[in-house]
């Protein structure tokens, strides 16, 4: 796999070893903190407009349900996905929780997964989505009405991966946040990730 940065003059091959090449020395888009033996990449992100990133993750998620019974709960949901005034939503606020596993792809293929509460359980969403692809996992609310007016428990754990295990993390342990899809204007920004390495050639 092959980074590179908007200029096209920082370039980063994921390979068994990832190679780091800059063409203008002092304009590298990564710094190294030998002491802790970590290399931190400034990556970029396009320019998005985050209450529209959200959409489309829950459109991908009701996607993926075929019941008409399952579906039905997210009736008004399906509705507000078609409006295109991002200024009026469902669901505030609007989380995101990302979990970032170092490495080469680490992830095969897409993962998708939708949870739904229990009926007898009225204090957390309704439906949660799960998608892994490349180095990332993304949790998320799939709002539906039956959330609606009620006080729900916005502190939810990040769900277990399968590939909770050590010796699969030989770039460094999966690093997690929470970011807000609130925002209504397009904005675009860099974000740090942190890898871990024994040697430098």
């Amino acid at each position: 796999m092959l980074y590179k940065s908007p200029n096209k003059k920082n370039r980063i091959n994921y390979k068994d070893k990832p190679i780091f090449k800059s063409d203008v020395e002092g304009e590298e888009l990564w710094s190294f903190d030998k002491e802790k033996k970590e290399v931190t990449v400034y990556y970029h992100q396009e320019p998005h407009i985050p209450i529209a990133v959200y959409k489309a993750l829950v459109k991908s998620a009701i996607s993926t349900i075929e019941s008409k019974e399952e579906i039905e709960p997210f009736r008004l949901t399906i509705q507000w996905l078609l409006n295109p005034d991002h200024s009026q939503s469902v669901i505030n606020p609007v989380p995101l929780w990302w979990t970032f596993v170092p490495g080469p792809r680490p992830i095969n293929g897409v993962s998708t997964f939708i949870f739904r509460r229990r009926a007898s359980v009225m204090v957390v969403p309704y439906a949660i989505a799960i998608f892994g692809f490349g180095n990332s996992f993304f949790q998320f609310i799939v709002p539906s009405h039956f959330d609606a007016n009620k006080k729900m428990n916005l502190e939810i754990p990040f769900f277990p991966f399968p590939f909770e295990c050590p010796d699969l993390w030989p770039f460094g342990e999966p690093q997690f946040s929470l970011m807000d899809l609130s925002g209504t204007e397009k904005i675009k920004r860099e974000f740090p990730l942190k890898y871990t390495y024994s040697e430098i050639f």
